[in-house]
């Protein structure tokens, strides 16, 4: 265990590796400016268009708005910032926008990848990083090409990833690389607000570590102290201004979906879970009751880390899980499950490199190319079923957009529930009915039968 920390990623990442996260990230920029824009929008979210229309309105100083009237917290803090400082320096209209704004997420992926796998390729072999790299273009990559802040969390991820190793923070004197350390875990929370679960999941892995030091656990508590510092630096502001605009920390949207801290008894939550989904919940269990085995093999100094890393990720899927079960009530979609699709291509990586290590070496040699092209193929399949889509309503939603653009005056107010991709693109106002995108007071309208 002495080895040097900055050796485990100074390899950086395999060029095997680099070539399938950039040709992933060619064929995503390729679809997103060749395809008829409608494609485009059948392949993000109709949410996609709360956060484009948000932060448009941001940018030209409306405030956080999405029909020009309420004031709202309905979104992800993070990626609407990004997004209004998108819309301030370029002058595009509606449709280059969302090009751009799924481009960004096909370039923030790709630098997620990067990350990832410059720490991956220190931990496992060559060939399992190609496996998995595959995989996660396929079930990482190009599902998150979805126009919401998906893409964003998982660089988050990544990053911090990168500052728990590059700032020691099992290792070093408590002081500002902790602190830095947090404020990446904050703006990870910022990304994706039930990112706190990642930030929990942290917290309750220290504290088991603690309490198996025999020694030393002041200063891991100042480690903890300075990083939970860095985290609420970044977080304060947020939650004060929640606080002071609408009389809550939480935004609106989540105070519509969930019935915390009352149980919600539908079962809604769970019904919204795939097979998929299972699938990967019983990999991070199974990973998690492996990691904790008091006699299992360890690894380098970098491996264990990586695993470390991972278990926190995984256990962040069980609380998320948890309370998807018990408080979520409404509005569950796919994209709520990105940290499940991480942690399962992950987790991967320990099956497949334990099976490789015992294939004869010489089979191994025969087999591999074969089998990784079949296994590239099959992905290429698999990521191009994931791009070109059918049509989604949301087509149809522009459709009635370009209508009421061509049609009505800019004077002009309309109502509708899913009012994302209308409503961002007919460039009117559109008044959000079911009020993720609006505030309390419309829904005391809403209780009150007074619409």
């Amino acid at each position: 265990m002495g080895e040097d920390y900055d050796a485990y990623d100074s390899g950086g990442t395999p060029p095997g590796v680099v070539l399938i996260l950039a040709a992933s990230l060619a064929a995503a920029v390729l679809f997103v400016w060749l395809s008829d824009i409608r494609r485009v929008i059948s392949l993000v979210s109709d949410d996609s268009g709360y956060f484009l229309e948000i932060a448009e309105n941001v940018a030209a100083g409306k405030g956080f708005t999405f029909d020009g009237i309420n004031h709202t917290t309905g979104y992800q803090p993070l990626w609407l910032y990004m997004l209004a400082f998108f819309q301030m320096v370029t002058s595009a209209g509606p449709e280059t926008m969302l090009r751009i704004c799924v481009s960004l997420q096909a370039a923030l992926l790709f630098l997620a990848g990067m990350i990832f796998y410059r720490f991956h390729s220190a931990a496992y072999s060559p060939r399992t990083g190609l496996v998995s790299a595959v995989a996660f273009a396929v079930f990482v990559f190009f599902p998150c090409l979805n126009g919401m802040e998906s893409a964003l969390l998982v660089f988050m991820l990544a990053l911090l990833l990168y500052a728990g190793w590059k700032g020691r923070i099992l290792s070093s004197s408590p002081g500002w690389r902790h602190l830095v350390f947090g404020m990446v875990l904050g703006l990870t929370v910022l990304a994706r607000l039930d990112a706190v679960f990642v930030a929990a999941s942290f917290a309750l892995c220290w504290f088991a570590y603690v309490a198996r030091k025999r020694a030393g656990a002041t200063e891991e508590w100042e480690r903890l102290l300075f990083a939970g510092a860095g985290a609420a630096l970044v977080l304060a502001p947020y939650l004060l201004y929640n606080l002071m605009s609408t009389g809550s920390v939480m935004p609106i949207s989540g105070s519509l979906k969930s019935t915390f801290p009352h149980l919600s008894m539908s079962g809604y939550g769970l019904s919204r879970l795939s097979g998929k989904d299972w699938g990967k919940i019983a990999a991070a269990v199974l990973f998690l009751l492996w990691y904790i085995l008091p006699r299992r093999a360890r690894g380098s100094r970098g491996r264990e880390f990586f695993r470390s890393a991972l278990a926190v990720l995984c256990l962040s899927t069980l609380f998320h899980l948890a309370h998807t079960a018990l408080f979520m009530k409404w509005a569950v979609f796919r994209w709520h499950f990105v940290t499940y699709s991480v942690a399962g291509v992950f987790v991967l990586s320990e099956p497949v490199e334990f099976i490789l290590a015992r294939i004869p070496r010489r089979m191994l040699a025969a087999t591999w190319i074969p089998a990784f092209i079949i296994l590239l193929a099959a992905g290429s399949f698999l990521a191009k079923g994931k791009l070109f889509r059918p049509y989604e309503w949301t087509a149809q939603a522009y459709e009635a957009a370009l209508w009421a653009r061509r049609n009505t005056g800019p004077e002009e107010i309309f109502g509708m529930k899913d009012a994302g991709i209308f409503g961002y693109f007919s460039e009117r106002r559109v008044v959000n009915l079911d009020g993720v995108a609006n505030d309390a007071r419309f829904q005391e309208v809403l209780r009150n039968g007074t619409l």
